[in-house]
């Protein structure tokens, strides 16, 4: 009689598949708990912030401006919360679509990357759509890209 294999075994997922979902879940689990303790935060804008953007402005090079720094963060503050609590369900969306993966589901790829680029443009469509959110998006899009890229590489381990 031949031993039946678990529904779900580490040679039918893949060790690389298997490390790159547990390590993007410990990341959405993370993301999620701060959504949820940002919820309860005091929002301020920090004693340094005009320093860092100062320094942020030369580190840039003419492409960002002093002024469009601090409107975007003065922007980021007054809404907060609504940012922080899209960001929470949007991973949280990612987090399910990992869980659909773990199990080798395409639909849980699909989910995790609507909802990782959808996270990408959080800055641009809530906040505030100037240079620097925009920079900012597209640096988020280069690591969300990535990690996209790697699922879609292990789609052929999925089965429905």
């Amino acid at each position: 009689m031949e031993e039946e294999k678990p529904k779900y075994s580490l040679e039918e997922r893949g060790r690389f598949f298997t490390v790159l979902v547990f390590l993007s879940m410990m990341n959405g689990f993370a993301q999620v708990v701060n959504g949820i303790m940002s919820l309860f935060a005091v929002p301020s804008l920090g004693p340094d912030l005009e320093r860092e953007a100062e320094d942020l402005e030369k580190a840039a090079g003419g492409i960002l401006s002093y002024e469009s720094i601090m409107e975007y963060h003065q922007a980021y503050f007054d809404k907060f919360y609504s940012i922080n609590l899209t960001n929470m369900v949007l991973f949280g969306g990612g987090l399910v679509g990992l869980f659909y993966m773990y199990r080798l589901q395409r639909k849980g790829f699909f989910l995790y990357g609507f909802c990782h680029i959808l996270i990408c443009f959080v800055p641009v469509i809530l906040v505030l759509n100037n240079n620097f959110s925009l920079i900012m998006a597209f640096s988020q899009l280069l690591l969300a890209a990535a990690f996209i890229a790697m699922y879609a590489s292990q789609l052929k381990r999925m089965k429905y």
